[in-house]
Parts: structure tokens; C-alpha cells; sequence
């Protein structure tokens, strides 16, 4: 299984991501996207969690660092 945790998220939509030892940050997560990625992870649906970093890369709403 794959490593990775959500390392910092804040009110103004920066999440990062650790994902194998490397950081991914993204703006523009607002808290129901967050919530779905904890909830992912929590119930160790990493299929799902993975889904949604996708749908994060491919989103023109949200801007990667």
C-alpha cells in the first residue's frame, strides 16, 4: 500500500499532500473536498483517495505548487 497523508490544509484552501515521501500542494481545496480526502483515508480507501488527487491534477479550479 502506498504511504501518504494529508500534511497541512487551511481555511483559505492550500492542502498538501505526502504521497511516498513527496509533498504535493494544491490551492483551492475547499473543506468538502478535504473531509472526502480525510474520510479516504481514514477507511483506508486509497482507490477513491487517489481518484480524487487525479480529478485535483486535471481541475482548472485548482492550482498546483
Amino acid at each position: 500500500m502506498p504511504s501518504c497523508r494529508i500534511t497541512s490544509w487551511d481555511s483559505y484552501g492550500n492542502l498538501s499532500v505526502l504521497i511516498d515521501g513527496k509533498e504535493y500542494n494544491y490551492v483551492g481545496v475547499y473543506i468538502d473536498l478535504h473531509i472526502r480526502l480525510e474520510t479516504y483515508l481514514e477507511y483506508r480507501n486509497y482507490k477513491a483517495f487517489f481518484k480524487l488527487i487525479n480529478n485535483l491534477e486535471r481541475s482548472p479550479y485548482v492550482d498546483k505548487r
